[in-house]
């Protein structure tokens, strides 16, 4: 778990802007249907700004309005990756046109770390406190 936690420090800190991280992140949890995974990333997605719409968007499995192109493809590429094991050709194309190799691969690294966070949680059904008041969506 301590290379767990390197992991997610090298997550914080890539290349992705925080909303972009946030939108693949909440978009992979959703995936997953992470319960504590949901409500920890609501929070965060919460205190670096992220609108309520995107995430309400996201946990109703419904495509949000995005600012920016990175942001559309942040979302996309969590939702293509996890569901085909792999993007299509025409999504790699776009999703490196967008990042760019580096940051793609930034991206990749973030979907990974918190797929297997939430087969983890969910592996151990740990769900979240009553404190954390984001739930999933049937």
């Amino acid at each position: 778990m301590r290379l767990h936690q390197d992991m997610g420090t090298y997550v914080r800190q890539c290349g992705l802007s925080p909303r972009e991280r946030q939108i693949a992140v909440l978009t992979t949890v959703r995936h997953w249907n992470g319960k504590y995974p949901w409500a920890a990333q609501v929070r965060a997605s919460l205190e670096i700004g992220l609108d309520q719409a995107i995430i309400d968007a996201i946990n109703r499995r419904a495509t949000p309005a995005f600012a920016t192109e990175r942001e559309r493809m942040a979302h996309v590429v969590a939702l293509e990756l996890p569901a085909n094991k792999g993007l299509s050709d025409a999504t790699y194309a776009a999703a490196e046109k967008a990042f760019g190799l580096t940051h793609l691969t930034d991206l990749a690294a973030a979907i990974g770390f918190f797929t297997m966070l939430c087969c983890t949680a969910n592996t151990f059904d740990i769900t979240p406190p009553d404190n954390y008041p984001a739930r999933l969506a049937p």
